[in-house]
């Protein structure tokens, strides 16, 4: 039976902002030191719009037209293997859904890769593609299933460990993908998310943003043109963002999120946000509705690959 909460029941009201005069850098910063992909932007208490992901790519885009020839060539030289992760959640494909879905919240990751017993990868299961299992199962009364029949399996998101650091930043702009599997001679080798693309962009135009609670400073921002520096969020924050408001049902809001690419939704009363709500909190919800019935009675760690192409034991 399916929980009737609203909006309101599920969201959280503590919630970090932007405002639209702040620099587009500090913007950047912010995402990348709380760990989120997006944040509304408010101008005194009026929502406006998000901030997000794809609002960093349009301002490295636009910063790095202007960057000259030789840091562009220097940029070049930075690829997958260089940015890529190695300790990653997978799963094998006989994996029940839910019982990934309650890996992917344990390990507070948006998605990881399926793999066969070789290494080879077959698809990706992400909080997206839970949100579709999700929705069979309440619209449908269907069995949770596994997760190769809701398996991304587009190999058109796989890079190679030498593809250039430019080349990624364009492929995320240009597809829906949170993460890249990076593969090997066919085995999966590591992988790469757009915060790991943005955060290695970022480093390479003003230095480590890692571990610096005070924020972008002149002195960091050795290879950003004058230009760069004077643009702020109200450029570049998108202002037809998805939104949901305080009386919106559970149901409403899992068809939402799998209609849309957005992982947080602002809600709004009248013209303020009051709350949000992520695809997280709805997986979370879910995990509490059914219960899980994990394949080995304990929630397994996150793997590390081997790039020499050792095999590796897989989890479910």
């Amino acid at each position: 039976m399916w929980d009737s909460s609203l909006a309101r029941d599920l969201m959280v009201t503590k919630l970090i902002t932007v405002r639209p005069e702040s620099p587009v850098l500090d913007g950047m910063d912010l995402l990348l030191q709380c760990g989120i992909s997006g944040a509304p932007v408010v101008d005194e208490d009026r929502f406006l719009g998000v901030f997000s992901e794809k609002s960093c790519w349009q301002a490295l885009n636009q910063m790095n037209e202007a960057v000259s020839d030789s840091d562009q060539l220097r940029f070049q030289h930075v690829t997958a293997r260089d940015i890529m992760r190695t300790d990653l959640v997978v799963f094998s494909p006989g994996t029940q859904t839910l019982e990934a879905t309650d890996r992917l919240i344990s390990h507070r990751v948006s998605g990881g890769p399926v793999l066969s017993v070789q290494g080879e990868w077959l698809g990706s299961f992400s909080e997206h593609t839970a949100m579709k299992a999700l929705l069979d199962m309440a619209m449908y009364q269907t069995p949770s299933g596994t997760v190769s029949s809701y398996m991304d399996t587009d190999r058109a998101r796989l890079v190679t460990p030498g593809t250039p650091l430019g080349q990624m930043i364009e492929q995320f702009q240009e597809t829906k993908y949170r993460r890249f599997p990076v593969v090997d001679h066919g085995r999966l080798i590591g992988q790469i998310s757009r915060r790991d693309v943005l955060q290695a962009a970022l480093g390479w135009l003003v230095g480590s943003v890692e571990n610096d609670p005070q924020g972008l400073t002149e002195n960091r921002q050795t290879n950003v043109p004058s230009s760069g520096r004077r643009l702020l969020v109200r450029d570049f924050y998108s202002d037809d963002a998805a939104t949901i408001e305080e009386d919106f049902d559970f149901l409403r809001i899992v068809r939402l999120f799998h209609d849309n690419s957005a992982r947080r939704l602002p809600v709004l009363h009248g013209n303020r946000v009051v709350g949000q709500v992520s695809r997280r909190d709805i997986l979370k919800n879910a995990i509490q509705i059914f219960p899980v019935e994990r394949s080995n009675g304990n929630m397994p760690q996150p793997l590390y690959l081997s790039s020499s192409g050792d095999s590796f034991p897989l989890p479910g």
